[in-house]
């Protein structure tokens, strides 16, 4: 042991053989080592999709996975060339041009000729009546060609698009599908929309067929007599305010009625021509046209089992947010017949009058149609987007009792600890994925569209029910 200790404390000097006394040492280059790979994290979905499913008796088997539509695209013929002077000049044109075009020909001209029948007739002012500049009612239909033309262009432009991002949330019939739409069936939805589209908006019918199923060229035939509906309401409307203004209805003179000045009489008969005889169809038929559209579609697909539920969508709608952006411009493009409303409540104030019956009606009635012009068709795509949610949600909870069911085996047993984690992990996973559904929207628009819709028509309703009540 003494021995030991000597050595420890008084180590003997090694020596080095002398041919190597001199030598370096080899020097071994490093190697640069990569990066380390950071962990994958996973998401809740990937872990319950990696574990095996359980089958226990009486349960249901998941969804098949649906038989998208692929590359095969949706595609409306707004590609087709200009085929009339309004396509060229306004739907097909830039913006700026098109509000030009609407502002000349829809309140500059009618307004200027206003202005110059009423110096004529000397009816600007009147002393027992109301001449031209009090006119604020009559004004206010000057203001429909500064916002209308422009707001309809975009929202018949807006159609296309709309149409076509059913690309991708559909399926089609097929094996192990709940599917029962057809690719023939898809095919004529599109032709009709498309005629519908190509027609009203002048462009071409190159490529553009009639459907071959006998209701949707009813459905067709349905909005051409819509439309001839509305011309005939436009010019019965006008004809009739001429006959009220030449006969001199209500106890209040007018400058534009014959009685004040028979020029301006034929002034204002010729701007309210130009507004309502020749804008109203213009305007209007669009407008109930790209509702129809919007609800039919929407209608067609749903009742055709032919959605199908997207997990992740980035406009927080199922996919369908196309369509609720589609909604909001319909409802957006109604809003400038409210400042018609508010000139003519406004008036009534004015002179000091009540308000009659008819005026306090389609006030009403105006302002529950924006609402229903929104939320109406898409009513359909919400209900089945609900019945889709449903359906996801009951295959992750049944899953998840049958992880829970098992989970709970190996617990008592004690002998699997590995089947206890397995088992563990998927329930807290089917839970998260089970949160996430619950939590995602079953209506084809967001909450951001929604408040943008509240925040364009709440000063709408707020002015004119101040004026009912003040």
């Amino acid at each position: 042991m003494s021995d030991i200790w000597a050595d420890i404390t008084n180590p003997k000097p090694v020596s080095v053989p002398p041919s190597t006394q001199n030598t370096p040492l080899p020097v071994i280059p490093l190697q640069s080592q990569p990066d380390p790979i950071p962990p994958k994290v996973e998401s809740s979905e990937e872990i319950l999709s990696q574990l095996p499913l359980p089958v226990s008796e009486g349960l249901p088997s998941p969804l098949p996975v649906p038989n998208s539509l692929g590359n095969t695209l949706i595609d409306i013929a707004d590609e087709n060339e200009s085929n009339s002077f309004l396509s060229k000049h306004f739907y097909k044109s830039s913006s700026k041009k098109a509000f030009i075009v609407g502002l000349v020909i829809f309140t500059i001209l009618p307004a200027s000729i206003c202005i110059i029948t009423a110096y004529i007739g000397g009816v600007w002012t009147l002393d027992s009546g109301v001449g031209f500049f009090r006119d604020y009612a009559g004004a206010s239909y000057f203001s429909l060609g500064i916002l209308l033309p422009i707001l309809v262009m975009k929202m018949m432009n807006l159609v296309p698009t709309t149409i076509e991002s059913l690309s991708n949330v559909i399926e089609l019939k097929g094996e192990g599908s709940l599917s029962n739409l057809t690719r023939e069936h898809l095919d004529d939805l599109v032709s009709t929309y498309s005629y519908l589209y190509c027609k009203e908006t002048g462009r071409s019918m190159d490529g553009v067929s009639l459907p071959n199923s006998p209701e949707l060229l009813s459905f067709i035939r349905r909005m051409l007599m819509v439309k001839k509906i509305i011309i005939a309401l436009c010019a019965i409307y006008v004809l009739a305010t001429m006959y009220n203004r030449f006969i001199g209805v209500g106890d209040i003179m007018l400058w534009h009625f014959y009685d004040a000045s028979a020029i301006a009489y034929v002034g204002r008969s010729i701007s309210e021509i130009m507004l309502g005889a020749i804008m109203g169809p213009l305007v209007l038929y669009p407008i109930i046209l790209c509702v129809m559209i919007t609800f039919h579609s929407l209608g067609s697909i749903s009742s055709a089992n032919a959605l199908v539920y997207i997990r992740f969508s980035k406009d927080e709608a199922g996919g369908l947010g196309e369509y609720g952006l589609q909604s909001f411009m319909n409802t957006v493009a109604l809003l400038p017949y409210s400042i018609i409303l508010i000139g003519v409540i406004y008036q009534a104030r004015e002179l000091g009058t009540s308000l009659s019956a008819s005026t306090a009606g389609a006030t009403v009635v105006y302002l529950l149609l924006l609402l229903f012009v929104f939320f109406f068709p898409l009513s359909s795509a919400a209900v089945s987007m609900a019945k889709l949610k449903r359906a996801e949600l009951t295959i992750v909870s049944e899953h998840y009792a049958n992880y829970y069911e098992k989970f709970k085996l190996s617990l008592i047993s004690g002998d699997n600890l590995s089947s206890v984690l397995e088992n563990s992990e998927a329930m807290i996973a089917a839970e998260q994925v089970f949160d996430g559904i619950m939590n995602q929207p079953s209506v084809p628009y967001s909450k951001a569209l929604v408040g943008r819709l509240a925040g364009i028509i709440a000063p709408v309703f707020g002015v004119i029910g101040s004026l009912f009540i003040f």
